[in-house]
């Protein structure tokens, strides 16, 4: 899986690994505050409340999550990285528009 999300545990009880994207799925490990995370998905089981990532190792992680008070808290800050370009894409053909004096033109060059 190509990775797409890039970010840092901010909680400073850090924030719980677990197998699935739930509380109810077992707890596998806990990332201590400032640990960067890799991640491949992202689950909205509740917008702005409560929001998960997959990391890259198959575990999830929350990234929003409500406190004891039901507020929902930040645990991990992420953002969208940006996917390369393919390597193997190949132009074979460019048009070129363009205006003299006025007037109009398209030229094709072909390889």
């Amino acid at each position: 899986m190509d990775i797409l999300y890039e970010g840092e545990v901010v909680w400073p009880r850090g924030a719980s690994e677990r197998t699935g994207p739930s509380a109810g799925s077992p707890s596998v490990n806990t990332l201590p505050v400032n640990t960067a995370v890799q991640g491949v998905d992202l689950h909205i089981e509740q917008a702005g409340s409560k929001e998960w990532m997959q990391l890259v190792n198959g575990n999830w992680v929350a990234t929003i999550y409500p406190d004891s008070t039901g507020a929902p808290k930040t645990r991990v800050e992420y953002h969208e990285i940006s996917t390369p370009p393919p390597t193997d894409v190949v132009i074979t053909s460019v048009i070129v528009n363009y205006t003299v004096n006025g007037q109009q033109f398209s030229k094709t060059f072909t390889q």
